[in-house]
């Protein structure tokens, strides 16, 4: 159902794709049939970890064809996708970019795209206000 690049690019799909089930770190999980509005979710939101799942819902009776890039490069094409399906994206550490581009069976394009980066503190710690403690012992 998908395609991993060889040579180099093979490399590099292996380091930013480790996919969840089987092949050579590429491919997707098929697990029921779809029916939501949308047949691609692309996770909004800042980069906690360094995985980004893209989903696959394709609905009753269609197909999609997707492409599924990061950092400008493809790390997976697949086809034929009938059913609920996952890819995991592996990011650097301060984030990257993720596109996803296809079709449906209809004809119908699909495509997202998302710059994810690292995720900062909202709040920093404050230092306590109050009185200082002092402890220690003296003569008296």
């Amino acid at each position: 159902m998908g395609r991993v690049p060889s040579g180099p690019m093979r490399r590099t799909a292996l380091l930013l794709l480790p996919l969840l089930g089987l092949g050579a770190g590429a491919t997707a999980l098929a697990q029921g049939g779809g029916g939501s509005s949308h047949p691609l979710q692309l996770p909004g939101g800042c980069l906690r970890g360094v995985r980004v799942i893209v989903r696959f819902e394709p609905k009753s009776g269609q197909e999609l064809n997707v492409h599924v890039r990061s950092g400008g490069k493809e790390v997976v094409h697949l086809t034929g996708v009938t059913r609920n399906a996952s890819v995991t994206l592996r990011l650097p550490r301060t984030g990257g970019r993720v596109d996803v581009s296809g079709a449906t069976s209809d004809g119908d394009a699909i495509s997202a795209g998302r710059t994810y980066h690292r995720c900062t503190a909202t709040t920093s710690p404050e230092p306590r206000s109050g009185p200082q403690v002092v402890s220690g012992g003296g003569e008296g």
